[in-house]
C-alpha cells in the first residue's frame, strides 16, 4: 500500500509542481454525510496529485518531506470520522521529518538545511509542507529521520499523558 514506504521526493525548484496525496471523498460516510456501515479501503479515496508548491509566509516553515508519519487519527480523518473533519480535497498527514526549505520573517528556531520534525493538523503526505515555526523542531543529531516520522502522534500524547496529567 500507498503508507508502508517512505514519500518518494524528488529535486523540484520552488516555482514548479509538488506531489501530495489528496483526499477527495470521505471513505466512511454516504452522499448524505452519514457513517456508513463498512468504510471503502482508503485506497479508492485517496490520491496522488500535483500541487503548486506552498509560499512560506511570516511565522512560517518550508519543509521538504522526507519522510511522513501516517498513524489511526489520519485513517479516522480520511473516512470522515476524526473529530475535525477538513474541507474536500485535503492533503492528509500531522506528522513528517525532512530538511527546511525556507524559514518566514521572524523565524529564529531553524534555519535553512535542518533536519526538523514537523507537526500539522492536515498536508504531511505532500512533498514540501508549510508548518508554523512552533512546530517544528530540531532533529537530534545522529538519529535517522526515518525513525522520527511517527514521533509527534505516538510520542507527545504519552509524554504528556505521563508528564502533565499523571506527574510521574
Amino acid at each position: 500500500p500507498w503508507f508502508s514506504s517512505p514519500l518518494q521526493v524528488t529535486t523540484h525548484t520552488m516555482s514548479d509542481l509538488i506531489k501530495a496525496v489528496r483526499c477527495h471523498r470521505f471513505a466512511g460516510l454516504d452522499d448524505m454525510g452519514k457513517p456508513v456501515p463498512t468504510p471503502q479501503p482508503l485506497r479508492t479515496v485517496l490520491a496522488l496529485d500535483d500541487m503548486p508548491t506552498p509560499e512560506c509566509e511570516e511565522g512560517h516553515v518550508l519543509v521538504r518531506t522526507h519522510y511522513a508519519g501516517v498513524q489511526y487519527p489520519d485513517a479516522l480523518q480520511a473516512q470522515g470520522l476524526y473529530q475535525h473533519k477538513p474541507g474536500l480535497p485535503y492533503v492528509p498527514g500531522m506528522d513528517a521529518a525532512g530538511t527546511v526549505l525556507e524559514v518566514g520573517v521572524g523565524v529564529e528556531r531553524v534555519a535553512v538545511g535542518d533536519r526538523v520534525i514537523a507537526q500539522m493538523q492536515l498536508g504531511g503526505l505532500a512533498e514540501v509542507v508549510k508548518v508554523p515555526a512552533e512546530s517544528v523542531w530540531k532533529a537530534p543529531a545522529g538519529m535517522e529521520l526515518s525513525k522520527l516520522a511517527n514521533l509527534g502522534r505516538n510520542f507527545f500524547p504519552a509524554y504528556h499523558s505521563l508528564k502533565n496529567l499523571g506527574e510521574v
